[in-house]
């Protein structure tokens, strides 16, 4: 859900502040500096909604296990990792596709693709490790 949530999240805040965008595009300001200062801020909100949501809990569960400890925090990274990429996904097909109804349908083919793909992999590979 956390990458349905990031791509959503990162295509509707892109559309919403396109006109800003081009505002201060039209100001002498490097184009790389508010492309990057845009990314960041549709990128970081997710991931660390993510790291907090699912981070306290987990730390609190497993204070006394080193183990539990090194997997929450791998669960944290790799989680807060998936949140940026489909955050980085998500500004990149907006960016390309002006339309909303377009760029949101698109943003969800390749969420649907990629948690489709995933899933067939995964199945696949446990059918054939479970056959004798």
């Amino acid at each position: 859900v956390s990458p349905l949530i990031s791509i959503m999240y990162s295509s509707m805040q892109v559309y919403n502040s396109r006109e800003f965008t081009e505002l201060l595009l039209s100001q002498p300001v490097q184009r790389t500096t508010v492309f990057i200062a845009s990314f960041l801020g549709v990128m970081l909100p997710p991931a660390l909604c993510f790291s907090l949501g699912a981070g306290i809990p987990l730390v609190a569960h497993s204070l006394g296990n080193t183990e539990l400890l090194k997997n929450a925090a791998l669960l944290l990274v790799t989680g807060a990792l998936l949140s940026c990429s489909f955050s980085a996904i998500a500004f990149a097909i907006t960016t390309k596709i002006e339309e909303r109804a377009r760029g949101f349908g698109a943003s969800h083919m390749v969420w649907f693709f990629s948690s489709v793909m995933y899933d067939g992999i995964l199945l696949f590979f446990l059918l054939f490790s479970l056959s004798p």
